[in-house]
């Protein structure tokens, strides 16, 4: 970052300065080349900033199409066409920021600072800073377009009570401050419908700042992902610009940030998803938002059958369990 970009990003205050070297970093991967940091000089706001930043920014869709990421106060979202009600695999949503809290979990004290506040874009989905919620979209397209950096994927098998030792370090990993984790890091949590339950996410990047074998633009990102109630489970996704297997470097980063156990057994999980192969874990995409079972727009125009649903209410009820039909309501 610029020193004048970095200067102009800290806020008057008191607040901290807004970082966007996670957010240069996954542009890079959507992109082919590292977007510079403009001078933010006068612009205290995250969602200013982040207009400024992003002008010129595109995503290649699946269709093929460049859109760019922000049109005015709406973000693209790689959103199917269940949500998107047009067919295709993506959609606008205004994001809206300030004080819209609902019932949630987190207290006042998990929101952002002044400068960078919650923003909300699906109406079950809330980010505790706007910053957060503009990392989790471009996480979410590299998911969706860039899976060769999805390297692994883990999930806990779903469980009736909270005392898996497993679920308990990724619990509380999403639950640890902020400033007590390396890296950077954002927040979301999705509220509970028809057949999710609750979820609390944590994307934690490191960038070249945190990486002694990273240059500008590289990065390792560690998906968390904790539900909450009867029948719940943990997940752990891993991204990574590291090129080659067996992504040694990237390995003991994920195991420095999980711990040893948890980073283990992680680690000594399967890959990320092949191409065209559907996200099934509870984050239901990086994004949010893919809660239609994975139905997917084919290149004819018709729409594959969608997948079953892998959530955990569903595989609980598939083995002989009565899951509860309304999450984890206080």
């Amino acid at each position: 970052m610029s020193s004048s970009a970095h200067a102009a990003s800290a806020s008057s205050n008191g607040a901290p300065a807004i970082v966007w070297h996670p957010h240069q970093a996954l542009v890079k991967v959507l992109c082919g080349n590292l977007m510079p940091l403009p001078a933010l000089d006068g612009l205290k706001g995250a969602a200013d900033q982040w207009r400024r930043i992003s002008q010129g920014v595109t995503i290649t869709t699946h269709e093929g199409q460049q859109k760019p990421i922000m049109d005015g106060d709406k973000i693209l979202h790689p959103a199917y066409e269940e949500a998107s009600g047009t067919g295709e695999a993506f959609s606008w949503y205004a994001v809206v920021t300030g004080d819209h809290r609902q019932k949630r979990r987190r207290g006042p004290e998990r929101d952002g600072p002044d400068n960078d506040p919650q923003g909300r874009g699906l109406s079950w989905i809330t980010f505790t800073s706007y910053s957060g919620m503009a990392c989790f979209m471009l996480l979410g397209w590299v998911e969706e377009t860039k899976r060769h950096t999805l390297v692994k994927e883990w999930a806990t098998g779903v469980l009736e009570d909270d005392e898996n030792p497993l679920y308990k370090r990724v619990k509380e990993l999403t639950d640890a401050k902020a400033e007590e984790t390396e890296g950077a890091v954002y927040d979301r949590e999705d509220l509970a419908t028809e057949c999710y339950l609750d979820c609390c996410h944590r994307l934690i990047v490191l960038t070249s700042k945190h990486l002694d074998w990273a240059d500008e633009g590289d990065f390792v990102a560690i998906l968390l992902g904790c539900e909450k109630g009867e029948f719940h489970r943990a997940t752990v996704k891993v991204f990574t610009s590291e090129a080659r297997r067996p992504w040694a470097k990237t390995a003991v980063a994920v195991k420095r940030v999980l711990g040893e156990e948890l980073g283990t057994q992680v680690w000594g999980s399967g890959g990320g998803r092949r191409a065209g192969q559907r996200s099934g874990s509870a984050a239901g995409g990086a994004a949010g938002g893919d809660r239609s079972g994975g139905k997917r727009k084919a290149p004819d125009g018709s729409f594959e059958q969608p997948s079953k649903c892998v959530c955990s209410k569903c595989l609980a009820a598939e083995h002989g369990a009565s899951p509860p039909p309304g999450g984890d309501q206080e």
